[in-house]
């Protein structure tokens, strides 16, 4: 049986097919060829998704849902994936998440961190 997108993981499929309006999200390159894509997670990722959702390139991982259940393939191939916790994230949650991300052929990994942003590489996660 095949896995459903992530929250906002259909919008996003849309806009990704469209490489032509790249351009208009937050952190794309200036030529427009490279964009960054971010996963919200933690109790404020609805509210902070909603707000983001017009200029940026994202999928959200509710705290309240198994992150493994879904299919984080549209993501892969545009390294590095940006993890941005909003709000209260719990660890076991994220690393869910993360693995979820490699098991889905994401090759690089950011996890935002309070100080400290950490790195997941597909090569280095089993």
């Amino acid at each position: 049986m095949r896995r459903r997108y992530p929250p906002y993981g259909r919008l996003l499929a849309k806009r990704m097919a469209r490489p032509d309006t790249w351009r208009r999200n937050w952190v794309t390159s200036p030529d427009g060829k490279r964009v960054s894509l971010f996963v919200l997670a933690g109790v404020d990722a609805w509210r902070l998704g909603h707000e983001w959702i017009e200029h940026r390139l994202l999928a959200v991982s509710a705290p309240d849902s198994d992150p493994t259940i879904y299919d984080w393939s549209i993501l892969a191939g545009h390294p590095p994936i940006l993890v941005w916790p909003c709000g209260r994230c719990g660890s076991a949650h994220l690393e869910c998440l993360i693995c979820a991300l490699i098991r889905d052929g994401c090759e690089r990994v950011l996890a935002l961190r309070p100080r400290c942003c950490i790195r997941y590489l597909a090569e280095e996660v089993s």
